[in-house]
């Protein structure tokens, strides 16, 4: 009789530990779910990711922010093709039209072959390229296209 009450008082301790993780553990899930839900009716879609990763409330503040504007999606499209391409740059680049419309690399810099390589002939970027041209021709004061890229550095080489 001794034996099995020392033993449920052994085993006890640990079941009321893993119940109190399994309540906190609900009442997360239900917070974020509930949270989730008002997302969803509120419009916004957050993804899996977001809902468990505590980041559902900035997915309708992004649902209102301002759209990215076409040298933003330029700057984003152009970092994508330097990526796949395998390009880190060492320097920042500045880019702007060239007289045939296309982008092209300003002034001097070590990589330009590479970079002019890169983004040539890209559709998405011509599109974009259009685009602006378009919305430059309706208004006459706009600045001329012209982006500056910095070097990031995502290695951890001699550190």
């Amino acid at each position: 009789m001794i034996r099995e009450v020392a033993i449920g008082l052994s085993i006890g301790p640990a079941h009321i530990a893993a119940a109190r993780t399994a309540v906190s553990l609900t009442g997360a899930l239900t917070r974020a779910i509930g949270a989730a839900t008002a997302e969803v009716v509120s419009g916004a879609k957050p993804t899996f990711e977001q809902i468990f990763g505590g980041q559902a409330e900035s997915v309708a503040a992004d649902a209102n922010a301002d759209p990215p504007t076409i040298a933003d999606q330029l700057t984003d499209r152009i970092k994508s093709l330097l990526s796949v391409a395998g390009i880190e740059l060492t320097a920042p680049v500045t880019l702007a039209l060239s007289g045939d419309g296309s982008l092209a690399v300003d002034g001097q810099h070590p990589q330009r072959e590479s970079i002019e390589t890169a983004i040539a002939h890209d559709t998405v970027v011509e599109q974009l390229i259009a685009q602006w041209e378009s919305d430059t021709n309706q208004s006459q004061g706009r600045e001329p296209l012209g982006l500056t890229i910095a070097p990031t550095f995502n290695r951890l080489d001699g550190f």
